[in-house]
């Protein structure tokens, strides 16, 4: 689905002036008004019936027992756990899943990084910023989970800050962009 998106996004100027060059060209060929309202009417009509929604990964799979998920009341549909009022969400994945963040707790700072431009490895002002951040007590402190739960990886990630994962405290995020199943995990102080 990932790749489809990135492709649609470049086609969706294309997609929102059909419509102007459609009517313009109507307009340059038919000079007599009634007729123009006859063929807008008939390319209305065509266009009604011949428009089909795109699967972008959504369709059925009888053979592996996947039934077609169903597109919702909203074209981009993210339900987002509630958050401790000025929290630390550490985003620790270089998969594009900041998607969730307009949707979230907004007084909280939401901190990516071991993506394709940061790396908590790294001696700059941005990694020597995230590591003060993560190291300061007392703001309520979060970590996504990108796909399988891998406590190992995330415990080995947060031992870098004096954290760790709070064993019983991981909620979904859900979403109807998922590729990956995100959820939110507590860290607390080792």
């Amino acid at each position: 689905m990932r790749q489809g998106f990135g492709i649609y996004r470049y086609a969706v100027a294309l997609e929102m002036l059909t419509g102007i060059v459609s009517m313009g060209a109507l307009i340059w060929l038919c000079e007599d008004r009634r007729l123009r309202l006859v063929v807008a009417m008939a390319v209305f009509a065509i266009a009604e019936l011949t428009t089909v929604y795109p699967d972008w990964g959504r369709g059925a799979n009888p053979s592996a027992g996947i039934r077609p998920a169903r597109y919702g009341d909203k074209y981009v549909d993210v339900r987002v756990p509630a958050l401790p009022a000025n929290s630390l969400v550490l985003i620790p994945t270089p998969e594009p899943v900041a998607y969730f963040i307009p949707f979230a707790t907004p007084s909280a700072r939401y901190l990516g990084i071991e993506n394709n431009f940061l790396n908590l490895s790294q001696s700059n002002d941005l990694a020597d910023g995230v590591k003060r951040l993560m190291r300061k007590p007392g703001a309520p402190k979060f970590v996504v989970n990108v796909g399988e739960f891998n406590s190992d990886r995330l415990n080995g990630l947060l031992a870098r800050f004096g954290l760790r994962l709070d064993g019983g405290f991981c909620e979904p995020i859900r979403s109807n962009l998922e590729e990956h199943a995100l959820s939110l995990c507590r860290i607390i102080d080792n």
